[in-house]
């Protein structure tokens, strides 16, 4: 089986990119987003056959002790491999690079056999909108975005995993500390 370490984002973040969503089903680009029944995330890494229960045990330890943080989704972009991905991408800070490293580190114990471009000094942090492998759908995706994206922050809340089946299978995700509340 495989999984996926999830960060997401506050509820006014996850309404604003689910809008986007909606808006390429209803457009009749593409409903790959709301037909798995993805939400609004960063990955920071996918995982083959982990050990959920310890993974919970790490990921709960882990997030008890980090305050909620701040990403601005600045851009637009696109990956054509190993599907196209339209994305938005926030602006890469080092301490978003020091959190991806941090918590890589504390999963080493996992098989990233297949998903070595989530690996640090490899990973392009980014919020998937739309997924496809006709690149006609991808062009018309990116360009509803460059028409309706403007930058905006947002608040990592709260990290996760996700069983990486369709549609995808949330399992046990952990809210971060709200900032003042140490």
């Amino acid at each position: 089986m495989d999984y996926a370490l999830e960060m997401f984002f506050d509820k006014s973040t996850e309404q604003k990119i689910l809008n986007y969503f909606t808006d390429i089903k209803e457009l009749n680009i593409s409903s790959y987003m709301i037909d798995v029944d993805a939400r609004p995330h960063i990955t920071i890494g996918c995982f083959k056959d982990i050990d959920i229960i310890r993974a919970n045990d790490v990921l709960k330890n882990y997030c008890a002790i980090l305050e909620n943080f701040k990403v601005k989704l600045d851009s637009i972009g696109i990956f054509t491999h190993p599907k196209a991905c339209v994305f938005l991408a926030p602006i890469v800070t080092e301490r978003l690079l020091e959190l991806h490293k941090s918590l890589h580190k504390e999963f080493d114990f996992c098989s990233v056999q297949g998903f070595e471009y989530y690996l640090p000094d490899a990973w392009v942090p980014h919020c998937a909108v739309d997924i496809s492998s006709d690149i006609d759908v991808v062009r018309r995706s990116a360009e509803y975005l460059m028409k309706s994206f403007q930058p905006f922050e947002a608040e990592i809340t709260n990290i996760g995993w996700v069983e990486l089946t369709k549609p995808v299978k949330r399992l046990e995700r952990f809210e971060l500390i709200k900032r003042g509340d140490k």
